[in-house]
């Protein structure tokens, strides 16, 4: 699961409050309450030009430096099996 962690600029959350919408807030000890095999990623993933959306590069790093770590986990793993 991926899940923003950065700071969304306060002129764009009034922006979108005027539109009736509001930033979802994460609850990270209900998902861990839910059990199942899954990962949390917390990044900071905002990009805020005009609109709030996720930054596709920032969201590639975020889910390519969790997988090296992955990887890297499992390599050690065999080396010590």
């Amino acid at each position: 699961v991926v899940v923003n962690k950065g700071e969304i600029p306060p002129s764009m959350i009034l922006k979108y409050e005027a539109k009736g919408s509001v930033p979802v807030d994460v609850d990270t000890e209900r998902l861990h309450a839910l059990g199942g095999d899954f990962q949390i990623i917390e990044a900071d993933l905002v990009n805020a030009d005009d609109v709030v959306r996720h930054d596709p590069d920032k969201l590639s790093r975020a889910i390519l430096s969790t997988y090296r770590e992955i990887v890297k986990e499992q390599a050690k793993q065999k080396s010590t099996a």
